[in-house]
């Protein structure tokens, strides 16, 4: 449950993790428990073709265009590398390859990725964002029904077979993604977009990889013919809560990149009915691929296309989608087809002993071997320390989390396809409190739902309002008599740190706060972000961006962001400045001038 709470981001990491709970066999505990010590592999390898191979046709196979896509190929290849590592007792490397193999296989069970239409690319990764925001409550539903029972013939090819048969099972349900998918509501609370028809499709669908990947994973384990070694999981997985702190920042680093890649596509479909230039650049590739290949049709032909109205079947939930508790659970798999059927019977068992105690983690790498170790407590408040320092010094950049709004208001202004990273009130399923290692506070990366509001930054204004000083900040300052906004810009950087007597709040910090709000209030319309990336960038007043080239600035913006305080910066979000957004900053910076 550790694991599963606070390394899992994303639906491969959960399918690859539920599987685990449906092996079968003599060795199916510890098989489990080997793959659950090697976690870490295991969950990289199913994020891996995205995050590194980024062999994007390899990820689709389309039913209806011959079978278009390179999905099964991928996936025989790494179900061969996963039976060689096996075979040789590489059991790291082992559980990464099986980790790949789960992405190659599950990816085609997603509709959108067997078949290829403008109105999906519009709606993609926003559906996508909303099924792992309802990760809870679809695994509710599975819980509820149960998993399907999925083949695997006998034949050599018979992994290619599988990934056909899923994509065959998904392709169906293609048309009914883009009718009941609410964009608007999507982009506002991922939740929202989704209604209880792609509810219940969703969860019929990842149950069915899920089982998929654990007649796999036993496949491999069966045909590599080796035992598993048997793996104590009770004082490693002591230590798998340690780093939790750590953790929920790659979560919300995670989430805020999220967040920033599907506003950017809202607001440049509000601007042009179409996403083209924000599609990220899996969905780009394929799209390109398809119409040279399939369609034969230059991409301009594409690009000219007018899309079919979306979302028009969709039915809202009766109440606002509220969290769902989540409560591992393990469910007998469907024995035959009629328990399929929407009113089958919930079975549920007792989770198994393996998961009673808390799962294995890697060894802390920054934890040196000792002939006398410190007593597990001891141990436990050292790291935990640790992290939190970590915490503190990470948002001491530029401010920690994003603030936590209800909801996410639609940018108007289409002249900022970009908008700052923000989070959606979900609930955490483990409250960590950090306020002992006093980071800074939380920035006001929040997003700006109108160019007007972030206009209305003066120097009159609460301090509260500049871009990176949240309340706890705020209180600092307010107790060395810096109250506005006027005050700050006012202040003197040299006495104003000494008299903070804050490790992390140096003079330089203190120029850099003022730089980025002098910015916003010269140049009203200038966002938050945006303010910080130019001064990370080197431009500091209204002066210099004006008469700098747009070339100049995306150049000296690109360097900064490519930089580990530019990646602060952007908590987790991409390097995606383009020139067009750019030289919308000249222009606001021309017109303060003008």
């Amino acid at each position: 449950l550790v694991i599963i709470a606070h390394r899992c981001r994303s639906t491969h990491h959960y399918i690859a993790f539920d599987a685990l709970q449906l092996l079968g066999g003599d060795h199916a505990g510890d098989w489990k428990n080997l793959l659950l010590k090697h976690h870490t592999a295991l969950l990289k390898g199913a994020k891996a073709p995205d995050a590194e191979f980024k062999d994007f046709q390899h990820h689709v196979l389309h039913v209806e265009d011959g079978e278009w896509g390179g999905a099964r190929d991928a996936a025989m290849d790494w179900y061969g590398k996963a039976v060689a590592a096996l075979r040789a007792e590489k059991w790291n490397k082992a559980a990464y390859a099986l980790g790949v193999l789960t992405h190659y296989y599950a990816d085609p069970i997603q509709p959108f990725h067997t078949a290829q239409t403008e109105e999906e690319g519009a709606i993609h990764r926003a559906l996508e964002w909303s099924i792992a925001k309802s990760r809870d409550t679809i695994k509710a539903l599975i819980d509820l029904r149960g998993y399907p029972h999925v083949h695997a013939g006998s034949e050599t090819g018979f992994v290619a077979d599988m990934v056909l048969a899923g994509a065959k099972y998904s392709n169906p349900h293609y048309q009914t993604f883009i009718d009941h998918y609410d964009l608007h509501k999507g982009v506002a609370n991922p939740p929202e977009g989704l209604d209880q028809t792609l509810l219940d499709i969703l969860a019929d669908l990842i149950a069915y990889a899920t089982s998929g990947v654990a007649v796999l994973f036993q496949r491999a384990f069966a045909e590599a013919a080796v035992k598993p070694p048997k793996v104590d999981l009770d004082l490693p997985g002591y230590f798998a809560a340690l780093d939790i702190p750590i953790r929920r920042i790659t979560k919300r680093m995670a989430d805020a990149k999220d967040r920033k890649t599907v506003q950017a596509m809202y607001d440049e479909f509000l601007a042009t009915g179409k996403v083209i230039k924000t599609l990220p650049a899996d969905d780009k590739k394929i799209r390109a691929l398809h119409c040279k290949q399939i369609l034969r049709q230059p991409v301009e032909w594409l690009d000219a296309m007018p899309i079919r109205p979306i979302g028009t079947k969709h039915v809202p939930l009766p109440e606002h989608p509220q969290p769902v508790t989540y409560e591992l659970k393990v469910v007998p798999i469907a024995k035959d087809s009629s328990t399929l059927a929407a009113d089958r019977t919930p079975t549920v068992t007792p989770d198994p002993d393996v998961f009673e105690e808390a799962p294995v983690i890697e060894p802390i790498a920054a934890a040196e071997p000792i002939s006398t170790p410190p007593p597990p407590e001891q141990q436990a408040v050292e790291t935990a320390s640790a992290a939190e320092a970590m915490l503190a010094e990470l948002e001491a950049v530029n401010g920690p989390e994003p603030e936590v709004e209800a909801e996410l208001e639609p940018v108007e202004a289409a002249a900022e396809p970009v908008s700052a990273p923000a989070e959606i009130v979900e609930k955490a399923p483990v409250e960590v409190t950090l306020e002992a290692s006093d980071p800074a506070d939380t920035p006001k990366s929040e997003p700006e739902p109108e160019v007007d509001a972030v206009s209305k930054l003066s120097r009159g204004s609460p301090v509260v309002d500049a871009p990176s000083i949240g309340p706890k900040t705020a209180k600092r300052l307010e107790a060395v008599s810096i109250y506005t906004i006027g005050d700050l810009l006012d202040a003197d950087v040299d006495e104003t740190a000494t008299a903070l007597n804050v490790r992390y709040i140096k003079a330089k910090t203190l120029t850099d706060w003022q730089d980025q709000t002098r910015l916003m209030v010269d140049a009203p319309g200038l966002r938050v972000l945006d303010s910080q990336i130019l001064v990370g960038a080197g431009i500091r007043n209204v002066d210099d961006l004006a008469n700098a080239s747009a070339k100049t600035v995306l150049t000296a913006a690109t360097s900064f962001l490519d930089t580990p305080q530019g990646a602060r910066v952007l908590w987790g979000g991409e390097n995606n400045v383009d020139r067009q957004e750019v030289e919308g900053w000249i222009g606001l910076a021309k017109a303060a001038q003008a």
